[in-house]
């Protein structure tokens, strides 16, 4: 509904691919939803970060095994992966 009514093609095209909840058939924080797109990806849950600023999320992702990162307000992303690499 977002899309149809704001248009998103610029937020979009920062990303490689854009999921959708109501698409997928499932929803964060149920670890199921994180393994799905991880298999659709061809990913290794182990080696998948997911960065989140909602603690629900990242503790879902955590237990499908993936490194999920809390961002709080004052971090960036690259603050939490730079660590990591």
């Amino acid at each position: 509904m977002v899309d149809e009514s704001y248009g998103l093609e610029k937020f979009k095209s920062a990303f490689e691919f854009v999921h959708y909840s109501n698409v997928l058939g499932m929803r964060k924080p149920d670890p199921e939803s994180f393994l799905e797109i991880c298999r659709i990806h061809g990913l290794t849950p182990e080696k998948t970060i997911f960065i989140d600023d909602s603690i629900q999320h990242v503790q879902g992702s955590i237990k499908a095994g993936l490194k999920g990162l809390h961002l709080l307000p004052h971090q960036t992303p690259a603050e939490l992966i730079d660590p990591l690499i």
